[in-house]
């Protein structure tokens, strides 16, 4: 495989965690023997055994250890780090300055990060990764420097009988899913949709200007789309329907705020000289403060970092 390991590899490592768990109180990561595999394990992409018959959580940083070690790790990181930077495709020279940071200190990201911002190419072409979902919302927020009781969780008003009846009914397709389920014909992913819906239904409810727009827009908080993480590239972010959904919270942003501010005076605050001539004409013909306010928040410019 082009990253220099196989299957194997990857269920010797996940055999090796094995054991690990979270500690409810502290949030520390803990090592439970009884539920760790037992004996030695042969990872061949280090060409080690790992552990003996009593494992522990030594032999985990062991591992890690070689792993971070590995020639492969430090083109990995470097590459995914300049990725989520500086570009979607960043230059070979500046990842290879990278790499050659990690392998001095030993892989101290410290220096690793140093090396990538002195590095001329990092500083050629900005504005060519785009803001995702969280940064445009926070770096929004901060712009329009709301009042903290806007950032509160929505209380869940207390329903009436017949609202909360209402809101546990059972639909159409959750009755026709019982009834396979009664019939033993329910599938796991008919199951699965009906925790989801029951979740949903109980879950406490979002601010739609911060956890609830983030979610809205595509990257809701600790849930990524997938084992890879929150996707980086600029394709993902700026499409139609993306933009569609930030200029709605702009707008309410903009609402929010009213006329309290001149949104040429905050585009030339937030943006600085990323501020482009015809955004700032754009906003300050605005036909209100408000207007002026949502077309700011959504303008080429905010939109990308």
């Amino acid at each position: 495989m082009g990253g220099g390991y196989r299957q194997e590899d990857v269920r010797a490592v996940a055999l090796a965690l094995t054991g690990l768990g979270i500690d409810r109180d502290s949030g520390r990561t803990t090592f439970r023997r009884n539920a760790a595999e037992p004996g030695p394990i042969e990872i061949p992409v280090l060409g080690k055994s790992l552990g003996a018959k009593r494992r522990s959580i030594e032999d985990v940083h062991a591992m890690l250890a070689d792993l971070a070690a590995m020639p492969a790790t430090a083109r990995h990181i470097c590459r995914k780090l300049a990725i989520h930077f500086i570009a979607d495709e960043p230059p070979v020279p500046l990842v290879k300055t990278m790499v050659e940071a990690w392998t001095a200190s030993g892989g101290n990201l410290t220096d690793v990060y140093a090396a990538m911002l002195a590095h001329p190419a990092a500083w050629e072409d900005p504005g060519r990764k785009a803001r995702r979902p969280y940064d445009y919302v926070v770096t929004g927020l901060r712009a329009a420097g709301l009042p903290e009781s806007d950032f509160a969780q929505p209380v869940r008003k207390v329903l009436a009988k017949a609202e909360q009846d209402e809101m546990m009914a059972i639909t159409p397709d959750m009755a026709a899913r019982r009834k396979k389920r009664a019939e033993k014909t329910m599938t796991s992913e008919d199951r699965t949709e009906m925790r989801q819906e029951r979740r949903e239904k109980l879950r406490p409810p979002l601010n739609p200007l911060t956890v609830g727009a983030i979610k809205k827009l595509g990257q809701p908080i600790w849930e990524p789309t997938s084992p890879e993480g929150t996707e980086e590239e600029f394709a993902a972010w700026i499409s139609s329907s993306q933009l569609t959904g930030r200029i709605e919270w702009a707008q309410a942003i903009a609402a929010r705020m009213g006329s309290r501010t001149e949104p040429r005076e905050l585009a030339r605050t937030v943006l600085r000289d990323a501020a482009r001539d015809d955004t700032l004409k754009v906003v300050s013909q605005a036909p209100s403060r408000q207007a002026g306010l949502s077309l700011l928040l959504a303008s080429p410019e905010f939109n990308r970092r």
